[in-house]
């Protein structure tokens, strides 16, 4: 796929050069800052090449509006002798890869756009980098669900929401039970589906502002925000013991079951501390196990 690239100038000659220059690549001519603007409010650029000079809206302007909508893009910006000073400046300040003074060289011109499209290459690998690592270090690699440290992550955010507009939450500690035959019989293979089938169940079974996490093993845990009853507890209890005990099919032809038994803990009742909220819910979940298993309790268990 190749780079896009956006060229804008209010010269009819400056925009045929271009033309004529880069027809080997995937270009886009305009001679008015502000429809550039609306242009690159429908689609992304990867690198943007305008003039400083322009109706209307001079270069500075229009760097300044791009940047915004379009932050990862890397601009280049063509300027007169007069306009120098500025343009230097706009490249000390980042907002600017490279200027070029016109009249340009058009080989010269060829070159500055290449090492722009090199750079936002480069860039781009690297956020991609990033994203994927930081993905694999929040998230739980067999289920796809947060991992502990994000757990903990979203918690600190629910705190400050409550903090900020009184939204309490209450946090669900979850431990399959009858996994570990299920396991030992049939083997760690047809246990991780039993688990992912699982942390699907658990997904479709919460609201989007709520945060499902696998802590490890057969320990789940939800963040459910802004709960304002201890009766929603009980019913998403409910709910989520029904989804998690419902038969599992396998493609090997079995049919499997398992339980869960819930410990839930409220912030901030039973306590003002993410860990010792986490504590208290697990604590919860063994009084849930000792009922028969596939029940819940709610708070004051230590």
């Amino acid at each position: 796929m190749k780079n896009r690239i956006l060229f804008v100038d209010d010269d009819k000659f400056i925009l045929d050069t271009f033309r004529r220059t880069f027809r080997d690549m995937d270009i886009t001519l305009c001679n008015s800052p502000i429809k550039a603007l609306e242009m690159m409010r429908e689609e992304a650029f990867d690198v943007v090449v305008s003039d400083y000079k322009m109706p209307k809206m001079d270069g500075v302007e229009f760097i300044r509006r791009a940047s915004e909508i379009n932050p990862d893009s890397v601009r280049i910006m063509l300027t007169g002798n007069a306009d120098l000073e500025i343009a230097v400046r706009a490249v000390n300040e980042g907002s600017v890869f490279k200027f070029l003074q016109k009249p340009c060289d058009r080989k010269v011109l060829k070159k500055i756009v290449e090492q722009g499209i090199e750079k936002f290459n480069s860039l781009k690998e690297l956020r991609n980098a990033s994203e994927e690592n930081y993905y694999k270090a929040t998230h739980d690699s067999l289920t796809g669900l947060a991992n502990r440290f994000l757990l903990q992550e979203k918690a600190r955010d629910y705190i400050d929401n409550w903090n900020r507009y009184r939204k309490r939450f209450a946090l669900f500690y979850m431990d399959l039970d009858k996994f570990k035959p299920v396991n030992d019989t049939y083997g760690h293979h047809i246990g991780d589906l039993v688990l992912k089938e699982v942390a699907s169940r658990l997904l479709n079974t919460v609201r989007a502002t709520d945060t499902v996490a696998r802590l490890g093993g057969d320990e789940f845990v939800i963040l459910a925000e802004n709960v304002k009853s201890v009766d929603e507890t009980d019913a998403m209890s409910k709910k989520i013991i029904k989804a998690v005990t419902a038969p599992i099919y396998t493609n090997n032809d079995l049919v499997l079951e398992v339980g869960v038994s819930i410990g839930i803990s409220l912030y901030p009742e039973h306590a003002e501390d993410y860990k010792v909220l986490l504590e208290e819910a697990d604590a919860c979940v063994y009084k849930s196990k000792e009922k028969g298993g596939s029940a819940f309790t709610l708070g004051k268990c230590r």
